[in-house]
């Protein structure tokens, strides 16, 4: 597993997940519609859904990200870490 850093301006699970899955937020959000996108092992199909601390997003194919800390900054953004295998 690697451990990644990430600043990002929202939790939405499109803006995190393509920050951890190295792509982009138009092509995510592809993906995510068209339901090849897991959050909690649960399909999902909205972009904007929320991520909170310990969730798990699977990309069929890309492997799993498992967010680890969540912290607000001063800039009133959010310190990711996370994990991706």
């Amino acid at each position: 597993p690697r451990h990644l850093n990430s600043v990002e301006a929202s939790l939405r699970v499109v803006a995190v997940a393509s920050a951890g899955m190295g792509m982009s937020r138009s092509r995510m959000t592809e993906l995510i519609r068209s339901g090849a996108v897991r959050v909690n092992w649960q399909v999902i199909t909205s972009p904007s859904r929320e991520l909170c601390c310990g969730d798990r997003v699977r990309l069929d194919g890309r492997g799993e990200l498992e967010i680890l800390e969540i912290q607000p900054t001063k800039r009133d953004r959010w310190r990711l870490v996370m994990q991706r295998r």
